[in-house]
C-alpha cells in the first residue's frame, strides 16, 4: 500500500467503526454501479442512476468539498483525493419521523409503505451538521486538503431533471458560472463570520437567484425549502467557525426550520430566513464586542430569546447541563450580574420599548415581558428608570 492509500483506509475504518459512516473512492464504473445499487430506493433519486452519478463525479469542482442532499433527505459529501472522487455517506442530518415518511410517500407518490421507507432510513447514520462539520475538518486535515471551500447542491427529483441529465454539458452550468457561484458562497459565509448582516443578505439574494438559474426551475414550496436548507447549512457552518456555541446554533437554526415548515408563502419564508441570518449576525457581533465565554454567551442568548416566558434560573442551568450554583458564579464573574438580574434588566428594557412604541395597557406590557404581577412590575420599573411605566410612556412615547 502507498502512504495515501493507507491514510484513506485508516480514515474509512475510523468513520465506519465510530459513526457507521461509509467513505468510498470511485476508481471504476463498477464502483459507481455498486454504490447506486446499494443506496437507491426510488426512481425519484435520479442522481443514483449510474450515468447520472458518473456525470456528477466528472463535473463536480475538484477545488471544493461538495455537499449534496436529495429529495428524500439523503446526503453525501464529495471531494477529490489525488484526483480520485471520494464520497462520504449517504447519511441523514435529522431523524425522519413516521409522519414525515407518510408525507414523503404522498408528495412523491412512492410505491412503498411508510414502514419500508422507515427501514430504508434506518440503514443510514444520523449526523447533525455540527458533527459532520467536525468530521470533515478532521478528514481534510488528515488528507492535507484544508484549502477546499464548501459548495452546496440540492438534487432535483427525476421529473425535474429527466430532460437535463443527457444535456448537462449543454446547459449554463459552465466552469465560469460555477466559479462565480463558489466565490459568492465563500463571500456569504465570510460575511456571516463577520456578523455583517447587510452584506450577508446581499450575497444570499444573489446566490438565491443564481441557484435558481443553475439548479432549479420552479418556486414550489418543496424546492424553496431545499434552498433554505442549503442556506441554513452554510450559515450554521460559518457561525460555528466564528465561534458561536453549538446550543445557540441549534436553537437559531431549529427555530428557522420549524417556522419554514409552517409558512404558507414564499414571502413568509423569506422573512423567516432573514430573521435567522439577522440573529446569527447579531450574536456574532455581540460575541466580538463582549468577549464572553461560550457558556455565558449561550446563557445570554437563551435569556434574550425566552425573556417573555416564565424562565427560571434552574431552567437555565438545566438547559446548559450545569449546576445552578456554577452557572450563577460564572455568569456573575464575567458580566457583573447574576442571571436573574440580567433577565430582569432585559425584561424591563423590552417593557420600556413597548411603552413608547405601543398603546397597550401597562398590565399587557408587563405580561408580554414575562412579569405576571403588574404591581411588582411597576415597582421594578420605577427602581430602574426613576419613573412609573405611565410616567415613562407620557415622557418618551413616540
Amino acid at each position: 500500500m502507498t502512504d495515501n492509500t493507507s491514510i484513506l483506509e485508516i480514515v474509512k475504518g475510523m468513520l465506519q467503526s465510530i459513526f457507521q459512516l461509509n467513505m468510498r473512492s470511485f476508481e471504476s464504473k463498477s464502483d459507481i454501479v455498486a454504490f447506486c445499487d446499494n443506496n437507491r430506493l426510488a426512481k425519484e433519486q435520479s442522481w443514483l442512476q449510474p450515468e447520472a452519478l458518473e456525470l456528477i463525479l466528472n463535473k463536480s469542482h475538484q477545488d471544493n468539498i461538495n455537499y449534496y442532499e436529495d429529495s428524500l433527505h439523503l446526503r453525501i459529501i464529495l471531494f477529490y483525493f489525488n484526483k480520485v472522487p471520494v464520497i462520504i455517506g449517504p447519511y441523514l442530518a435529522d431523524e425522519i419521523s413516521a409522519k414525515q415518511c407518510i408525507q414523503i410517500i404522498n408528495h412523491y407518490q412512492l410505491s412503498m409503505s411508510p414502514q419500508e421507507l422507515n427501514i430504508y432510513y434506518g440503514s443510514f447514520p444520523i449526523l447533525p451538521d455540527l458533527q459532520i462539520g467536525r468530521i470533515i475538518n478532521y478528514i481534510l486535515k488528515e488528507f492535507q486538503l484544508t484549502h477546499l471551500t464548501e459548495h452546496y447542491t440540492f438534487f432535483k427529483t427525476s421529473d425535474e431533471i429527466s430532460d437535463e441529465v443527457a444535456h448537462l454539458d449543454e446547459t449554463d452550468i459552465s466552469n465560469a458560472n460555477l466559479e462565480l457561484h463558489y466565490d459568492m458562497e465563500k463571500k456569504y459565509m465570510d460575511a456571516i463570520k463577520e456578523g455583517d448582516f447587510h452584506t450577508a443578505i446581499s450575497y444570499r439574494d444573489t446566490l438565491s437567484n443564481h441557484s435558481n438559474r443553475l439548479w432549479q426551475k420552479n418556486n414550489a414550496k418543496g424546492s424553496a425549502l431545499s434552498g433554505y436548507a442549503i442556506n441554513r447549512a452554510m450559515t450554521r457552518i460559518a457561525a460555528y467557525e466564528a465561534g458561536v456555541p453549538a446550543p445557540v446554533i441549534h436553537q437559531i437554526s431549529y427555530q428557522e426550520s420549524i417556522a419554514l415548515a409552517n409558512a404558507n408563502t414564499i414571502s413568509q419564508m423569506e422573512k423567516i430566513n432573514h430573521k435567522m441570518i439577522q440573529e446569527f449576525c447579531d450574536y456574532i457581533t455581540m460575541q466580538k464586542k463582549d468577549q464572553y465565554s461560550a457558556l455565558v454567551q449561550s446563557i445570554i442568548f437563551t435569556i434574550k430569546q425566552n425573556y417573555s416566558s416564565s424562565l427560571t434560573v434552574q431552567q437555565l442551568a438545566d438547559n446548559h447541563s450545569i449546576s445552578e450554583s456554577y452557572m450563577i458564579t460564572q455568569f456573575k464573574k464575567e458580566t457583573g450580574y447574576t442571571p436573574l438580574e440580567y433577565l430582569r434588566d432585559i425584561r424591563l428594557e423590552k417593557a420600556a420599548s413597548l411603552l413608547i412604541s405601543s398603546h397597550e395597557k401597562i398590565q399587557e406590557v408587563s405580561f408580554k415581558v414575562g412579569i405576571y404581577d403588574s404591581n411588582y412590575f411597576v415597582k421594578l420599573f420605577k427602581a430602574k428608570y426613576d419613573l412609573t411605566p405611565g410616567e415613562y410612556r407620557k415622557k418618551y412615547q413616540i
